[in-house]
């Protein structure tokens, strides 16, 4: 993940802290976990052998279900300066550039 400022006038300044998170998301790249035995996709009822768990949503999904819901591409999170991130990811975008201008824009 990479910080960045909102506005870049605040850059120069050194009590100022990013309040930007920009980063590229993979569905492939995520692990899943084993289901309980209880436990179903929230989306289409299957019962895979591994769930994975959705931010965005906040489910637990099959495979197939989390990729649909979670594609691949750069994403950004506000957050307040030195704090995790606050809020769901917005994007996907192509590059780490305009998902930054979106969130400059926003």
């Amino acid at each position: 993940m990479s910080a960045y400022f909102s506005s870049q006038e605040r850059e120069d300044n050194p009590l100022s802290l990013p309040d930007i998170e920009v980063f590229y998301f993979d569905p492939d790249a995520e692990e899943g976990f084993t289901r309980e035995k209880t436990e179903s996709c929230s989306e289409c009822a299957e019962e895979p052998e591994q769930l994975k768990f959705s931010s965005v949503s906040n489910r637990t999904l099959c495979f197939c279900c989390f990729e649909e819901e979670n594609p691949c591409g750069w994403y950004w999170q506000s957050c307040f300066p030195g704090c995790l991130p606050d809020g769901d990811p917005i994007g996907p975008f192509p590059s780490e550039v305009d998902a930054l201008e979106d969130a400059r824009d926003f």
